[in-house]
């Protein structure tokens, strides 16, 4: 959700002159700092699906090792205040909680997310991950807090070189509450772009670590580096 909430009032009170893509079609709507925005129209849901795409100038595996961090997504996702896992079932499965602020008067949202990873060698490494809401008894919904729906979000890497990665996000998502749709799918369509310069962010830092699976998953496949000699 964005922060500047005298915008969203006069949205609301006004109305909104977006256009909107044929359903089912992905339909670009921007491109900025090497990253470019698209939206989509989902049958039979009121709130539109993102996605963003951008070439990443760094490993598959040190991209990985940022989104594996649960625990540091606040560091660089928009408006999340608290993330860990509720249950890690192994490497490829887990249960996640993120927690996101919302401006006063809104309550924040939170989300319990199940995750999966699959990874493929052919016809280049890629390494996707899906999350989607699921209820957990772990974690039941807690007062003065809205349990928002992540109905279907994606990430994507693909290995293109060494040091370049074309990393793809997508997110389907309803925080719920009395915000009408029209106004979350306003303030959503910034989420590709906030996220990917987020991780670019992230990736900055000299504390993140690669992710050792899939930089070793890389190396036996097709497309793995030339090692130097020894």
């Amino acid at each position: 959700m964005h922060k500047k909430l005298f915008v969203m009032m006069i949205f609301m009170l006004f109305g909104s002159n977006a256009t909107f893509a044929a359903l089912g079609e992905w339909e670009k709507i921007g491109d900025s700092d090497g990253v470019v925005t698209l939206r989509k129209e989902v049958p039979d849901s009121p709130v539109v699906a993102f996605r963003g795409e951008a070439l990443i100038e760094d490993s598959m595996a040190r991209i990985a090792g940022v989104l594996e961090a649960v625990e540091r997504e606040k560091e660089w996702m928009a408006d999340v205040v608290e993330t860990y896992n509720i249950e890690k079932l192994s490497e490829s499965d887990r249960w996640e909680y993120n927690r996101t602020k919302t401006p006063w008067p809104l309550q924040d949202r939170d989300f319990v997310i199940h995750s999966t990873v699959s990874f493929k060698a052919d016809p280049e490494p890629t390494l996707t991950i899906k999350m989607n809401s699921a209820e957990n008894e772990k974690k039941p919904p807690i007062p003065g807090v809205v349990r928002g729906a992540l109905i279907d979000s994606t990430f994507v890497l693909k290995f293109v070189e060494e040091k370049k990665t074309f990393f793809t996000c997508e997110i389907h998502a309803d925080p719920k509450g009395a915000i009408p749709k029209w106004v979350v799918n306003l303030f959503q369509k910034s989420w590709p772009l906030d996220t990917i310069s987020g991780l670019k962010r992230q990736l900055q830092k000299k504390d993140v670590s690669e992710n050792e699976t899939v930089k070793s998953l890389i190396l036996k496949s097709s497309k793995a580096p030339i090692q130097p000699a020894s």
